[in-house]
């Protein structure tokens, strides 16, 4: 059976609008808390580390501990994880980080992920997600123009490398093509 906003609200007086149970001053709080941490945190970026390791027995006296018997308060853990977890990695958008392939490096980036992961956005079929994944094709169908393709060439959007090295190959292979796959030792 299908029930609508107002059939919730009857069922579920006491609901708030997120399931944790935060109510809409305390998401919009924490959002903006979110918000500046993360430009905060690229503003700074360059003037740290490109690679910042501690050792986990630090790390656990500092996240670690007891199950928490009652909820805590969210801006306090949001603000122990941007001060003692997050600046203990690799930061893929630092100017002198040149191991991996990194994710979003780029500001407008992340605000994409952000956008993407609110809304949670997926494009597994057209059903579930017509809208985002028109996005993925008018974004594929420019790239395709912009490196000199012929119309009608496809792809999609890959997570990085990795994933993009894999789906070729699957292609290359069920398309019955030949071929040699050079690798080294690392």
């Amino acid at each position: 059976m299908i029930t609508s906003a107002d059939d919730d609200a009857e069922l579920f007086p006491q609901r708030s609008a997120d399931p944790l149970g935060l109510d809409v001053e305390q998401m919009r709080r924490l959002a903006h808390l979110v918000t500046d941490r993360v430009v905060d945190h690229w503003l700074e970026l360059r003037s740290g580390p490109a690679i910042a390791e501690r050792k986990s027995a630090d790390l656990m006296s500092e996240l670690g501990g007891p199950i928490p018997e009652l909820p805590g308060d969210v801006a306090t853990a949001i603000e122990v994880l941007i001060s003692s977890a997050l600046p203990s990695m690799q930061h893929v958008g630092h100017p002198r980080y040149f191991a991996r392939v990194p994710g979003p490096a780029s500001f407008a980036a992340i605000l994409g992920d952000w956008l993407s992961t609110g809304f949670n956005a997926m494009a597994s079929s057209w059903t579930g997600g017509s809208g985002p994944t028109t996005v993925e094709l008018v974004v594929v169908d420019w790239l395709r123009e912009l490196i000199g393709l012929p119309p009608g060439a496809e792809g999609i959007l890959g997570s990085g490398g990795s994933a993009g090295n894999a789906t070729a190959l699957a292609v290359a292979r069920a398309a019955g093509h030949d071929g040699i796959v050079y690798v080294s030792d690392q």
